[in-house]
């Protein structure tokens, strides 16, 4: 089955919303099937550490991530990005030893949270 998407590119995901089948009864029929699909936003932002040492500024965090409802995105060098539909998300940022911060994005098109500036919660890092 081929897909045909139009506005499609390298900062743009679909998803399906709704269940497709077919059953061909027989071989050699053609068949074409019309669904929905939903263009999904993406919401990037990156996570650094303010409070470090002046010289060196602000230092990507690199176990730090960021959530919004179930979908969880992992950084490995301070950047995250989540694929959602368009809407309203609180987006949580969580790292070990530093406190949750949470920032609200709210877009139809792809949205940016900025750098997210988190401070040290004291606790021991894990």
């Amino acid at each position: 089955m081929a897909l045909q998407a139009p506005d499609f590119g390298y900062d743009r995901r679909f998803r399906q919303t709704s269940l497709v089948t077919a059953n061909l009864g027989e071989l050699g029929w053609e068949l074409e099937v019309f669904f929905s699909l939903e263009r999904m936003i993406k919401i990037r932002g990156v996570i650094v550490d303010v409070t470090s040492e002046p010289r060196w500024g602000a230092v990507p965090l690199v176990w730090a991530s960021a959530t919004v409802n179930t979908q969880t995105s992992y950084s490995y060098d301070g950047d995250f990005y989540i694929h959602l539909p368009a809407g309203t998300y609180n987006v949580t940022i969580t790292c070990p030893g530093y406190k949750d911060t949470w920032r609200i994005a709210s877009t139809n098109d792809q949205a940016s949270v900025g750098t997210i500036s988190v401070v040290p919660s004291g606790a021991p890092f894990p």
